[in-house]
């Protein structure tokens, strides 16, 4: 128990160093260039030119591709938390090759799809992004309430 909580305390640390050092970045050459907003990932790439140079589309590519290698473990989470784990011949994980494991890698695939299908729509990225966290932080307090109580009920404990 002691290992896992010191592993999850290394990771919030990092999380929220990595955070921090993003807020820093933004603000150091956003708002001194006076861009308070930014439409999509071409701007985004183009606010970090004055710290990158002609290289700020690739750091900006770089951190993309670095942030979906980052999201994966959190995507195995999501795929072996669904109903369909509960089924005997399901195997889900990402140790395992896929043709042993064909429905955990197809909800993978159904949803970098979906993902790109909505990107293929025209749909604005940043803007998703945005109402994304807008409705997270709309949703988490009482999902959170709703499972304290759930875990108060002696029912629910086993």
């Amino acid at each position: 128990m002691r290992r896992a909580r010191n592993d999850v305390l290394t990771g919030i640390f990092f999380s929220h160093l990595v955070m921090y050092f993003i807020i820093l970045t933004s603000a150091a050459t956003l708002h001194v260039q006076w861009h308070t907003t930014i439409a999509g990932a071409r701007d985004a790439a183009e606010a970090l030119r004055p710290l990158a140079g002609d290289g700020a589309y690739w750091l900006f590519s770089l951190g993309l591709i670095g942030a979906g290698m980052l999201a994966s473990p959190y995507w195995r989470g999501i795929v072996l938390r669904t109903p369909l784990q509960k089924r005997p011949d399901w195997v889900g994980s990402l140790d395992v090759h896929p043709p042993l494991a064909h429905g955990f890698y197809a909800v993978i695939a159904i949803a970098m799809a979906f993902g790109l299908g909505l990107d293929f729509a025209g749909l604005d990225a940043v803007r998703m992004l945005f109402w994304a966290a807008v409705l997270n932080g709309v949703l988490a307090p009482p999902l959170l309430i709703l499972v304290g109580a759930a875990h108060q009920q002696s029912r629910c404990n086993g």
